[in-house]
Parts: C-alpha cells; structure tokens; sequence
C-alpha cells in the first residue's frame, strides 16, 4: 500500500475504568506515526477527559457503535482504519500485521482470545475464531480493520442499533473474503461475566439465528433488552440525507456569481451556504446526513463537520445524483437529496419531505426552486430516468423532471419553493451576511 500508516478507531462509552489503560498501551503506535482516535457517544462519567492527553482526536457523537466508529472514519487521516473495543488489547505486531494482511485482501479481523484462564473461554474463543474463519464475518470483539477505499465503497457501517459488525462483515466479504490473521488480540470476559457465561452464550447465538432469519435489529434490541433506551437520536435512523456540494476552491464555485462578486467573494459566498447548512444538519434529530463531495473531500470543511464524506462520480450532475442515491439506497430505506445553495432549507423543511415520503402510494417528494429548479428531491426507490436528458443549470429543470417522473407513472408531494442562491440576483436572500 502506498501508505502503511493506521487510524485505529475507538467508539466508546463510559469507559472511565479502563481508558486510560486501553490507551496506554496503544502509545507506542502513536510513536510510529499512527493515529488514535476516540469516539465518545455520550458518556456520563470522566471518559472523555480521560481520553484527551492519550488521543490524536478526540470527538463526541450520537450514541451508537455504528454512529460512533463511521464518525472516527470521517476524520481520520490514514488509509487503513482499524476498529477497536475499549476493553480489547492488540499484540504488540499488531500494525505490522494488518499491513500484511491487507496486501493479500482489503479488510480483515484478527483472532481473539479472552483474558481469563478459565477453560470454558478457550472453548469460547476457538468456536468465534472457527465461525469466523468459516463464514467470513467478524465481530467487533475481533479488531476489525478496513483500507479507507473499501470503506466508503461500502458506505461505513450499517447505522443499526445492533449488529452493525455482523452487517458490515456481510457488505464486506460481498466483495472479498477477509484476511483471518493468526495473530490473536485480547478481549476482556467482563460482558460473560457480568450475565453469566451460558447465558450470554446462549442469548448471543439467538441474536444471531434470528438476524440470519431476518429480524431486524430494533426487533432484536426491543425483544431482549426491554429497558434498552433506542440510542439513536434519529426520527429516520434507516433513511440518508446526501448533501451535494463542491470543494471551496477559488474561481470554480459559483461561477454565476463571479461577473459580480469576483471569484474570491463568490468562494466565500459559497462557504457561507454551506457551513449556515451544515450548522443547521449538525444535530439533527431527522435523518443520518451524508456529504457527496465534487474535488477534494479531505478539505477541513468537511473533514471537521463530522460527516461521513464521499466523492461524487459522474460526468453531470444528473449521473453524480443517480450514482449516489444508487449506492446509498443499496444500505437504506429512503433518501433525500439537497444542495447547499439553499439559504432556507432547514429541518422543519427536511421532516416535511419525510413525512411526504410516508404518505401512502406516495413515490417521491420535491421540493422547487425558485429559479426553475429544485432544491430537494426524495424517493424509496431509484429511478435513474429522472436524472438523464436534464438541461441541469436552465430554467426548466424541474418542468423536465416533473415530466419524466410522469412518465414513469410515479407520485412525487411538491413541497413549498424555496429560492437557492446560484445568480447575482439571487443574493437578497442571504441572510445576515458581510460578504454582499
């Protein structure tokens, strides 16, 4: 690989106990240029105090494994992730390892071993390692780790309460099986302990028969967890909000604006649109937001929103839009698609679309712009048709879309225009701004 060095992504809570020992031992990586990277979803003890001296980065986000490890990635630097559990150590070749095994495959795991001398976990931990061998699916408990590019092709971990490792195995050995290092790490017995070994045994391998049989893991966390309090602070934990956007660079943003504003003020004019929206996303309680990103996504403006981050593919904006519903709506139920030139787009507007997206033999949702375009459109359901033959930039693009989305016999709600902010004239909608 062309760079050999780790993010090694930990999502934790209330972990003060142990923190700082789990830490610790990850220091000497730290020293070879490695990165740390503690994901906090909500503790209530000293966690995240603790954490901060012994970290690269340290972030809250919402509660939830998948929620937590997805936002490490979003600022990692590295081109390896390596997912790592508080209470799990790794040998000390652990980074050279992983290096190895990822020159034969592009994600793996590692064996495991369970730190008791109890001889009921060694038969434990050789039938994960067997099941895991065997199936091609790891668990969270196993390190798992993953080169950035496969990563995002399969768009970060399921955001599900439960069973996210299972999930993301699945994704994953789809397109290749996993290295199944020999190198063992070491997992703490506290959660056998703590319920009982056969009990936890036995609760787990259910968990798991009736995933396989297609119970959802909000059914398996209500079932078997009564008390459980749904982590999550989505309405739509199932469902993706993309924002497609550009990189702040001078002279290729805004162009429209440039013959008034000059290409430095018509930068900043963009930058302004999109940190008001990305404000407005940051604690949303609607939907999972996702940013598609045309030119460098590694820009701090993304990289410090604490978004996933994806480069657009397309030759137009017709190709990048149906591409990325495509392979988001591959992992979820709904999608909504917005801009970031839309000074008005708020959540209120954003829990309207959804809410037009549950209306019965209802297909889609749109939401015009003042100018002849839209500033959203959602759907359960790809139809790539909508999105060719569109004079994308015109004043017609809605008119046309409305037409092709007729002609497929679909129902799409229209929303409330809005105005988005792409011309000279269109600047009086900018709101509390010194740039015009």
């Amino acid at each position: 690989m062309t760079n050999s060095l780790v993010s090694i992504i930990l999502p934790v809570l209330n972990e003060g106990e142990v923190i700082v020992d789990a830490l610790a031992a990850l220091q000497t990586f730290r020293k070879q240029g490695h990165e740390i990277i503690v994901v906090d979803g909500g503790s209530k003890d000293n966690t995240f105090e603790l954490s901060k001296p012994l970290c690269d980065i340290c972030l809250e986000s919402a509660q939830g494994r998948s929620l937590q490890m997805n936002a490490g990635a979003t600022v990692a630097s590295h081109s390896i992730f390596l997912f790592l559990h508080a209470d799990t150590h790794l040998p000390v070749d652990a980074v050279h390892a992983v290096i190895n095994g990822l020159k034969k495959r592009d994600w793996g795991r590692f064996n495991l071993s369970i730190a008791d001398p109890g001889k009921i976990f060694r038969i434990i931990e050789t039938a994960i390692n067997w099941r895991s061998a065997l199936t091609g699916v790891a668990t969270g408990d196993q390190a798992i780790f993953v080169t950035r590019a496969l990563f995002e092709k399969c768009g970060g971990f399921p955001e599900l309460p439960l069973m996210e490792d299972i999930a993301f195995s699945k994704q994953l050995r789809k397109i290749c099986w996993p290295a199944c290092l020999s190198h063992r790490v070491t997992t703490s017995a506290r959660r056998w302990k703590k319920h009982g070994i056969l009990k936890t045994i036995f609760l787990m391998w259910v968990l798991r028969f009736r995933y396989f049989i297609g119970a959802s893991p909000d059914q398996l966390l209500a079932k078997y967890y009564p008390n459980h309090q749904r982590s999550s602070r989505y309405r739509y934990l199932q469902s993706r909000i993309i924002v497609f956007t550009k990189e702040p660079v001078v002279g290729r943003v805004k162009t429209r604006l440039i013959p008034a504003l000059g290409e430095e003020k018509a930068k900043q004019v963009h930058e302004q649109l999109l940190s008001s929206l990305l404000g407005k996303l940051k604690n949303n309680s609607v939907c999972p937001v996702e940013l598609w990103v045309n030119g460098n996504s590694d820009s701090s403006i993304f990289k410090n929103s604490g978004f996933p981050v994806h480069k657009q593919c397309g030759n137009d904006l017709g190709e990048i839009m149906a591409d990325a519903s495509t392979k988001v709506l591959a992992r979820s139920e709904q999608v909504i698609l917005i801009g970031s030139d839309c000074p008005d787009m708020d959540v209120e507007y954003l829990k309207k679309a959804f809410e037009s997206l549950e209306v019965e033999d209802n297909d889609g949702v749109i939401g015009p712009a003042e100018d002849g375009g839209y500033v959203l459109l959602g759907f359960k359901k790809i139809e790539p048709q909508i999105f060719q033959n569109i004079p994308w930039g015109g004043n017609d693009v809605l008119e046309k879309t409305e037409d092709l989305i007729a002609g497929k016999g679909l129902k799409f709600i229209r929303l409330l225009t809005l105005a988005d902010v792409d011309r000279p004239e269109d600047l009086i909608h900018i709101k509390n701004s010194d740039i015009v």
